[in-house]
């Protein structure tokens, strides 16, 4: 007697099996209980059904045939296979890391045994200086580290956050987190799909009633709270430090509670070409200031 044996695909793959019987909603419960092998699709059978057919089966295969007819089928199948995936085995299927549905880029590659990684906006980015002038870049000959840059103009916490918890981050590696404002927050325009960022206090953005001072505040030291509890728990060197804005006591109260805050009073001694962001000798004290800290972790 054959193992019981289920392909998943689209409604138009046809198996090359002549003894494989198609499952469906009719005959799902008296298939339960034979040793056959069996193709279906979500097409032919509910998602219900489907499940508690696969509950007695130690694996299934998946077949992506011909979905780009039906891409909400698609969406359909593979949420049923990450689901089912928890329980029993999928062969030949394999799941979208959860940066993939928030349009982030992956750092989920091998990278050499230990690196620096920088998160934060244009400052670490490296905005109005030459790039072997910005603070991580001598930060790295300091440590002989490779960098790993995930870095954009403009970005806010939320944007570094989600970054920071889609790389790969080692045991040996050290993560420099360069906080941003506490007023900037990115959005996602449905038009271009370009991810842009917005100043929550601006008027003429129109957005929520409930983003006053204190709800901005609020969230921000939440997101900063869950990324440091989070490298914590990676047990990786780290320190984070923050730019300064319109709330940036109330900031500095609350960070220089936690022991992996670098502290970097006056910090901004010149400016850089475009007359904004800091220039070639304040980062030079950002690099020798994180690296005092660093090295005493």
């Amino acid at each position: 007697m054959a193992d019981k044996f289920l392909t998943i695909s689209s409604p138009y793959f046809v198996t090359d099996d002549r003894n494989s019987i198609l499952l469906t909603n009719e005959n799902y419960l008296e298939s339960k209980q034979k040793n056959n092998i069996f193709h279906t699709s979500l097409g032919d059978i509910s998602t219900e059904n489907l499940i508690d057919f696969c509950e007695c089966l130690p694996k299934i295969n998946f077949v992506d045939f011909r979905f780009k007819n039906d891409a909400i089928l698609l969406i359909k199948t593979k949420i049923f296979l990450n689901y089912i995936s928890h329980t029993c085995k999928v062969q030949n299927y394999h799941p979208d890391p959860p940066s993939l549905a928030l349009g982030l880029e992956s750092n989920n590659l091998d990278y050499p045994d230990q690196c620096l990684w920088v998160f934060g906006c244009s400052l670490s980015w490296g905005a109005a200086v030459p790039p072997n002038t910005v603070y991580h870049h001598s930060l790295g000959q300091k440590l002989s580290l490779p960098i790993k840059l995930v870095a954009k103009g403009g970005s806010s916490t939320r944007w570094s956050l989600l970054r920071l918890l889609n790389s790969n981050i080692k045991k040996n590696d050290i993560v420099i987190w360069q906080v941003t404002t506490s007023d900037r927050f990115s959005v996602k325009e449905e038009l271009n799909q370009i991810p842009q960022e917005m100043l929550l206090k601006q008027r003429n953005k129109n957005f929520l009633a409930y983003c006053n001072n204190e709800q901005i505040l609020f969230d921000h030291f939440t997101l900063v709270e869950y990324g440091i509890q989070y490298l914590r728990e990676k047990n990786v060197k780290f320190c984070f430090f923050n730019v300064e804005g319109t709330n940036e006591d109330r900031c500095l109260d609350q960070f220089t509670k936690y022991p992996e805050y670098c502290y970097m009073p006056d910090w901004i001694v010149d400016l850089g070409d475009d007359h904004a962001h800091p220039g070639i000798l304040s980062h030079q004290r950002i690099a020798t200031t994180l690296y005092k800290r660093i090295i005493n972790l």
